[in-house]
């Protein structure tokens, strides 16, 4: 080849002539982003492999690879992305160097995917990698997802020279690092402890979706969006289905795993009692990085008279607030009833289907609001009590959230008493039915 003949361009490559006698051509070969989330090397974002299974495999780095993959990121909301790029520079004659002053990212989809990063060296035949290099502007500051492509360019001896583009690049814009771990270490108990959820794209992106354009202000912004999306999807309740260590009484053949099971039900592809959706709950809000304290907890109903017989006066109990006492949360009422001549008998209530029930299963989020699956959040008292009260006094229908309570002087629910093996028939004196109301 002369001297300032065009030298042969890989594929992908533009070349721009610098002098007389030298031409340069570049493309951009990797990207990898520094700043999602990540243990080490270890992404928290997987692979979903179909149904909101757990994960099989790996998503792994550099994220971005000509030719061969773009792969999505999760990162936190209002942060500026971080990059390591790899560019492959050919300068001809083949011992002939350039000055290098600038790499540059230009993006349509938003200053998030912009770069501008100065530097000084020469090039020659050689692959290149530039770390660190940071976005002019930070992601949105609320949960969302963001697509994006980035054509880069970089400057040499004054001039510029095209490196080719990269992308389309997702990214899953979460509160903080997803998280999230739930075992059932005894039947009907679950607690946050255990191995980390696997972070599928499946299942983030369900929850992304869910709290789309949340979490600007709080992250119970989030909490409340998760609750509403199961509320509209038609999660509640059904009595029999959970998990349980030695049988499958899941509905789901084979068997699921744990998280499995419970990412079913969140997405309405299996049943659970609430208590179990109420777990199934929690893990959705830690995959976008809720942080507050969650415990998988239960409401149940109290009475409102006084286990003297045989008059049973209306009792005087009071809450901490001051509230008339409806029900506890974490707290059954139990008695021996001696005007009947049996033994211990718990409270429980009847649904709106006359199915008798020992509780309500709740996730209670930052000490003191109640959030019942399916139904509404009780969070309108500063005390725990007080909230799982609301839950069984009368309130407003309604479709959203937080209905307003009309009367905490009356119960709707029908209350029954239960020994070991039958329904207490007589549960006061006067009354010849075995259900009634707070107020009776």
């Amino acid at each position: 080849m002369e001297i300032g003949e065009p030298a042969d361009v890989p594929e992908g490559e533009s070349e721009t002539m610098l002098s007389r006698n030298r031409t340069v051509s570049g493309r951009i070969v990797s990207l990898t982003f520094r700043s999602d989330h990540a243990d080490g090397d270890v992404k928290r974002l997987h692979p979903s492999p179909g149904g909101y299974m757990d994960a099989t495999e790996d998503f792994t780095k550099p994220e971005w690879e000509a030719g061969v993959k773009s792969d999505p990121i999760s990162h936190t909301k209002n942060h500026h992305i971080h990059v390591d790029i790899g560019v492959r520079f050919t300068v001809t004659p083949e011992n002939e160097t350039a000055s290098l002053t600038m790499i540059r990212g230009d993006s349509t989809d938003g200053d998030h995917f912009v770069f501008k990063f100065p530097v000084s060296r020469s090039v020659s035949n050689q692959s290149v990698p530039f770390p660190n290099l940071v976005s002019k502007g930070t992601l949105p500051n609320m949960v969302t997802a963001v697509t994006g492509s980035i054509h880069w360019t970089a400057t040499i001896d004054g001039q510029t020279v095209d490196l080719g583009n990269t992308g389309p690049h997702k990214v899953y814009v979460t509160l903080e690092k997803p998280d999230g771990k739930m075992l059932c270490p005894e039947d009907n108990k679950f607690a946050e402890t255990g191995p980390l959820q696997d972070v599928t794209e499946s299942r983030l992106l369900w929850a992304v979706e869910a709290a789309e354009g949340t979490g600007t202000s709080s992250e119970k912004e989030c909490v409340d969006a998760i609750f509403l999306a199961l509320k509209r999807n038609g999660v509640g309740y059904t009595l029999g289905r959970r998990w349980v260590a030695d049988v499958n009484t899941t509905g789901m053949t084979p068997k699921p795993t744990l998280h499995h099971y419970l990412w079913a039900c969140n997405t309405n592809n299996a049943q659970g009692e609430c208590h179990n959706i109420a777990a199934a709950f929690v893990l959705a809000c830690r995959i976008l990085g809720v942080k507050k304290t969650f415990e998988i907890g239960y409401m149940f109903p109290w009475p409102s008279r006084d286990e003297i017989h045989p008059t049973y006066p209306k009792s005087a109990r009071r809450s901490a607030g001051g509230k008339r006492v409806l029900g506890k949360y974490n707290a059954r009422y139990t008695r021996v009833h001696s005007g009947e001549g049996h033994a211990s008998e718990a409270l429980l209530f009847l649904d709106g289907s006359e199915m008798a029930n020992n509780f309500e299963g709740v996730a209670r989020y930052d000490q003191t609001a109640l959030y019942a699956i399916g139904d509404d959040v009780f969070d309108q008292f500063a005390h725990v009590n007080d909230n799982a009260s609301s839950y069984f006094a009368m309130r407003e229908n309604t479709d959203g959230l937080r209905a307003s309570i009309l009367d905490m002087n009356q119960g709707w629910a029908k209350l029954v008493f239960s020994g070991p093996d039958e329904f207490c028939d007589k549960p006061y004196p006067w009354k010849d039915s075995r259900d009634f109301k707070w107020q009776d």
